[in-house]
């Protein structure tokens, strides 16, 4: 008896290939186009929520630093809204204080609260600098950069210095620093003997030093053409400058610089460091991504620059590239691309065995739709998920989840499509068959997830970053199992034979059909036996010669127990040298004859009333 025509959202999709087919090319190029919208990064970074307050204060010991500033400081900014807390070091020439506000206070809010606060103090020491307030940025690095080589250690830091001008123009790269180089110094060692000689001071030649060593401004020059600009430029910079100020100017225009009475050194400052690679002296340029940055892009044009740049530098200096930490990043992205290969293949090759190969296709084909679906959403909403280390985890933990929605939905139609073969209606009621059960299963994932996305501080914060994708990958999973999946099934057909199209396709659906049989054969004779029911059951047959049975064909009644159960033996009132056999999973009653489906149904019916719940009774009507 043929089935009625199906309705509703499903059916209606399963009719309009078009419709599905349109909804799976939008969402998989927005996927794809989304990508590149979405930022790169190794591990994820978060919003900012730490102030520091810096003041120099030269010659101070940290007894005078924790008096004269970071008392003060602390006092000027603990009742700020949103401060949670208060750190301070005092040291030898200079005070930090660090404010850590409440997770999402707005940070330009508060810095500029904690600025006015900090500039009002008027009591710090007269020999205390400016206080410096500024925002902790969290900086990741991408790259280490290496320039070695036998130069001197001015040329080889001017070189780096070069380098770091150069990389800095790159695109999407701000942030460059010189690691494993000495600062400039200039020193200036004053004799007692030649102070003397030329009745000088100490004194005086600090003064002169400070006084001359500057630019200074000269206001403005109106002429008939044109204002001219002056200004006197005396800054010194190097040692032949410094060494060249003038401390006294006689009448007859000799001159006593600072040269003649003090040593002028210039050179680096004094401290332990030892940068060498390979034994040769070295400078390391660290490249760090900060913000948005894509450390994928910035990487890959930091090996170009290494690249090109190895042949413009002299000879006997190397620029080596190294420390590179996209390479964790691209790792576990090759993970789970390996890993979707190898399920996807696993997938295909069982499905294709034991049901059909097409299918297969299109139950994998619902992987990457799921995964580009979640990264459209979370590009066009702009949800602060990153593609980075814990993102991808979380494409990998679901990865299988997935798989297994398309799995359970499309074996249900199949096996609907097998046992009524009436094409797309029967498509839809196998899947309508799991729609409950998978919906409810997704939606008990995304419930057990769903609290690590509001987790605001501490190390589980990472958790935002993999229930994001966990969720919408489910989401549109079940999109596409219910609404596109059926339309990509409706073209399967069953057939009970192999195919004659050609010899290798013959093949395969003989093999195909040996392993359905083969998987079949064990589900009801290994797998039914080993289940733990028991019950007292019998299976009743009537030879197809019964009397009076005429040509009808013949009518079967199923009884699979889910739960023990204890049935009666039913035999038909004109059966006559009917046969029992012991059977305790199953049993089967069939008669033949005119009236056999009529006296099927009513014994269903008998069955159903006295049976278990979970019990399935059915007729097959046969011919």
């Amino acid at each position: 008896m043929e089935s009625p025509k199906e309705r509703g959202l499903i059916a209606w999709m399963a009719n309009n290939s078009v419709a599905a087919n349109l909804l799976m090319l939008v969402v998989m190029v927005g996927g794809l186009a989304s990508i590149g919208g979405i930022t790169k990064e190794v591990f994820p970074t978060f919003p900012s929520d730490t102030v520091t307050i810096t003041v120099p204060y030269p010659g101070s010991s940290p007894e005078e630093v924790e008096e004269g500033i970071v008392r003060k400081i602390e006092e000027a900014v603990q009742d700020i809204v949103g401060v949670d807390e208060i750190r301070s070091v005092s040291r030898e020439g200079s005070g930090l204080v660090t404010v850590m506000l409440v997770p999402g206070t707005p940070m330009g809010k508060a810095l500029a609260q904690i600025k006015t606060r900090v500039d009002s103090i008027a009591a710090f020491p007269l020999d205390a600098e400016e206080p410096i307030v500024d925002e902790v940025i969290r900086r990741t690095r991408a790259m280490r950069l290496t320039l070695y080589g036998a130069l001197e250690e001015r040329q080889l830091k001017d070189l780096a210095e070069q380098l770091r001008d150069e990389v800095l123009l790159l695109p999407g790269i701000t942030q460059v620093t010189i690691s494993g180089a000495r600062d400039y110094e200039i020193s200036i060692e004053v004799s007692d003997p030649e102070l003397r000689r030329y009745g000088l001071s100490f004194g005086d030649v600090a003064r002169a030093v400070q006084a001359r060593s500057r630019d200074l401004p000269g206001g403005k020059l109106r002429t008939e053409t044109g204002s001219i600009t002056l200004r006197s430029v005396g800054q010194a910079y190097s040692g032949a400058d410094f060494a060249a100020l003038t401390l006294i100017s006689r009448d007859d225009g000799t001159r006593v610089t600072l040269g003649d009475v003090a040593t002028v050194r210039d050179t680096f400052e004094e401290q332990p460091v030892l940068s060498r690679l390979n034994g040769k002296p070295a400078l390391t340029l660290e490249v760090d991504r900060v913000g948005d940055q894509d450390i994928l892009a910035m990487t890959k044009d930091l090996r170009s620059f290494v690249e090109r740049k190895q042949a413009q530098l002299p000879q006997g200096v190397e620029l080596t590239a190294w420390s590179d930490q996209s390479v964790i990043l691209n790792g576990r992205i090759q993970l789970m691309l390996k890993s979707a290969l190898q399920g996807a293949v696993l997938v295909m090759l069982t499905l294709a065995l034991f049901l059909n190969l097409s299918l297969a296709f299109w139950v994998i084909l619902g992987v990457p739709f799921s995964f580009l679906g979640a990264l459209l959403v979370i590009n066009l909403l702009g949800l602060p998920v990153s593609i980075n280390v814990i993102s991808v985890f979380g494409f990998i933990l679901v990865l299988g989840m997935l798989v297994d929605d398309g799995i359970v939905t499309a074996e249900s139609a199949y096996a609907q499509l097998e046992e009524e073969d009436q094409g797309l209606d029967s498509i839809v009621r196998g899947v309508r068959k799991v729609t409950v059960a998978t919906i409810f299963g997704a939606m008990t994932t995304m419930l057990a997830f769903a609290p690590s996305w509001f987790v605001t501080e501490g190390f589980a914060m990472i958790l935002s970053h993999i229930v994001p994708v966990v969720v919408l990958s489910l989401l549109f999973s079940l999109l596409e199992t219910k609404l596109i999946l059926p339309s990509h099934l409706r073209h399967i057909r069953i057939s009970s034979k192999p195919t004659e199209s050609t010899t290798l396709r013959a093949k395969f659906s003989a093999v195909q059909q040996g392993c359905a049989k083969s998987l079949q054969h064990f589900a009801d004779t290994r797998y039914r036996s080993a289940l733990p029911l028991h019950h007292a059951g019998t299976v009743c047959g009537w030879p197809d010669n019964l009397p009076g049975a005429g040509t009808g064909g013949h009518c079967q009644i199923r009884v699979l127990p889910q739960y023990s159960l204890r049935l009666h033996h039913y035999k038909p009132e004109n059966a006559t040298g009917h046969t029992l056999a012991e059977n305790p999973r199953l049993h089967i009653a069939y008669r033949t004859g005119r009236d056999g489906y009529e006296y099927a149904l009513s014994t269903a019916d008998q069955l159903r009333t006295e049976c278990h719940s979970g019990v399935d009774v059915t007729v097959n009507r046969g011919h």
